[in-house]
């Protein structure tokens, strides 16, 4: 997942206002999350024209945080569907969230579309990138034994995959210098998937800065320049 840094109480809205600590109703904030986060899911980062405002704490859970600024994200309508994240019950410190975390360090993005925890992680670590990916059903793919009944209609896999490939396509087009670092980056935006651009163009510093800088919400100093912009650990 992407790593975001969501705007604080009090900042500028993007706009001409300030973020409230409440916004009533909660959708009259999306507007504002999307100046801050753009136009993308915070959890399967597809491309979204129309994301829903989602509640990381359900409502159903605590309705004290139906309308606070510091409980919303964005998401699409597939991971705040009923059969992944939806109002199941969120314990904050349990899971690894975007806009709490560095979520590039405990998963890893493969060709295919499929996403892993990542290997070496301490036993807590794991559990929690575990309980995270099976609450958004992010490793959801056809011929996954965790989910024999995998609902057809959920192409997320696919949409990254596609993104992968797209990637590599464009590598190449990069490494025989027919496409500049920022032309990729403006393409990535387009499409979304940080994620899979991130770890397609890893070895290519220029790129990896531009799309660093062209995605909104995500900041350089959630990397090590100096390591390769590797993911530097957040909120852990």
């Amino acid at each position: 997942m992407r790593p975001v840094e969501k705007w604080n109480v009090g900042d500028p809205d993007g706009a001409s206002g300030q973020i409230s600590h409440s916004y009533i109703p909660h959708g009259s904030a999306a507007s504002v999350l999307i100046r801050n986060l753009g136009y993308f899911c915070s959890y399967c980062e597809v491309f979204d024209s129309s994301p829903q405002i989602e509640h990381v704490v359900p409502v159903i859970q605590d309705r004290s945080k139906q309308h606070e600024w510091a409980n919303f994200l964005l998401a699409c309508s597939r991971c705040n569907g009923a059969d992944n994240k939806g109002s199941k019950p969120v314990v904050v410190e349990e899971l690894y969230l975007p806009h709490l975390n560095n979520t590039l360090l405990p998963f890893v993005y493969l060709e295919g579309g499929k996403v892993q925890v990542r290997e070496g992680l301490g036993p807590e670590q794991r559990r929690r990138a575990e309980k995270t990916m099976k609450l958004i059903g992010l490793d959801k793919y056809p011929g996954n034994a965790d989910y024999p009944s995998h609902n057809p209609r959920d192409k997320r896999w696919e949409h990254r995959r596609k993104a992968w490939e797209v990637a590599t396509r464009k590598l190449s087009a990069y490494l025989s210098g027919n496409l500049s670092a920022q032309a990729i980056a403006e393409f990535a935006h387009q499409k979304g998937f940080f994620s899979v651009w991130y770890t397609v163009f890893k070895a290519h510093q220029a790129v990896v800065r531009e799309l660093i800088d062209v995605f909104e919400g995500t900041k350089a100093h959630f990397f090590d320049e100096n390591d390769g912009y590797s993911p530097i650990p957040r909120g852990d």
